[in-house]
């Protein structure tokens, strides 16, 4: 831009090859030199156009590529005190978060630099633990901002480890009304007042923590999926075995590439898990994704690359076989296979209900 704002004010300022100019105007008449000169100055002008339009892409483009880390996904645990501590992983290191609160309604927001959002759904995460009642991420330009909905401000804590940030809220017992606060910023701890020398101190009682109430299994008349498994099969595939209430259908589905995932879709069904997001970490599957809204519930195999599958419906289960001894063929199928029986393993098995 700044070399096309140069070239006007030479072209205008008569600076350009003042020699051919010169020359020109001898050899030419006055009509064809000033033509010349017109279209000198339309090219400079077009120039200058061209570089105010192409710097704010090449500004786009530069901050995209300047985007490596991705945030893949969210999970969330009770803790002994009553509270929830959400972890958000990340692809690398995680980025110096940047909190905000906000009253009415009550929301925790966390904006994540240099980084994109690589979650496996879009819908809000339903968290419903000690106050906290949802989590949804969004990505504007180069950042992700995390929004955490809650009954009402809570007390939290931000602290990062490996490629994990965890946002920890207290329970009943630490809940405050005050603004909450950060890790980076602990409250002045208060020096006790010295003890009056007639007044006998009265023992300290240890109260233990209750423990935090398990979620109650579902007890609802629709079919409901209550239980997750997987399994290393020989030949580097893995088989996952989904249990539910009632006799299981036909789940849709569909695949995405980029990020490299299968979903599948069981309508009239509730997730009666006690998580929404479970690490795996065999072969080529990552985790597995459960989200129920509306009335259908979607299952998400997040995987390193797209693989071959099958499905198989037995009963109350449905068994998803990833083949990753095929994941090089180039005659992949991008649809599952169904077929009329399979003998799920037995070795290797990954109980993930809890």
């Amino acid at each position: 831009m700044i070399i096309a704002m140069r070239t006007v004010e030479m072209v205008f300022t008569k600076k350009i090859n003042p020699v051919p100019n010169m020359m020109l105007t001898q050899c030419l008449p006055g009509k064809a030199t000033s033509i010349i000169t017109q279209i000198s100055s339309l090219l400079a002008f077009v120039m200058f156009a061209l570089a105010l339009f192409t710097a704010p892409l090449a500004t786009a483009f530069a901050q995209e590529a300047d985007i490596s880390r991705t945030l893949d996904f969210a999970d969330f645990k009770s803790t002994t005190d009553g509270g929830v501590e959400i972890r958000l992983a990340f692809s690398s290191s995680p980025p110096t978060p940047t909190d905000f609160t906000s009253k009415s309604p009550a929301k925790l927001s966390i904006d994540l630099a240099k980084t994109k959002n690589n979650l496996p759904w879009s819908l809000p995460l339903p968290v419903d633990v000690a106050g906290v009642k949802s989590l949804k991420a969004s990505q504007s330009s180069d950042r992700t901002r995390v929004a955490i909905d809650m009954d009402e401000l809570k007390t939290y804590k931000i602290r990062a480890e490996g490629n994990n940030l965890f946002i920890t809220f207290a329970g009943d017992e630490g809940s405050a009304s005050a603004a909450p606060t950060t890790i980076a910023a602990a409250a002045p701890v208060q020096a006790a007042p010295e003890p009056q020398p007639a007044a006998q101190p009265e023992p300290r009682r240890t109260v233990p923590a209750p423990a935090p109430a398990p979620r109650p299994r579902y007890t609802g008349s629709g079919t409901a999926l209550q239980d997750v498994t997987f399994t290393q099969l020989p030949g580097e595939k893995i088989q996952f075995k989904l249990s539910f209430s009632r006799t299981a259908v036909e789940p849709g589905s569909f695949t995405i590439d980029n990020p490299a995932r299968i979903a599948l879709d069981f309508p009239n069904t509730a997730a009666a898990l006690s998580w929404k997001n479970k690490n795996v970490g065999i072969g080529f599957a990552k985790s597995i994704t459960a989200v129920e809204a509306g009335n259908r519930t979607r299952v998400i195999l997040n995987l390193v690359q797209l693989l071959p599958f099958e499905t198989e419906v037995s009963g109350s289960n449905v068994y998803i076989t990833l083949d990753g001894g095929r994941a090089a063929s180039k005659d992949a199928p991008s649809a599952p296979t169904k077929i009329s029986t399979a003998v799920p393993g037995d070795d290797t098995l990954h109980n993930i209900t809890n």
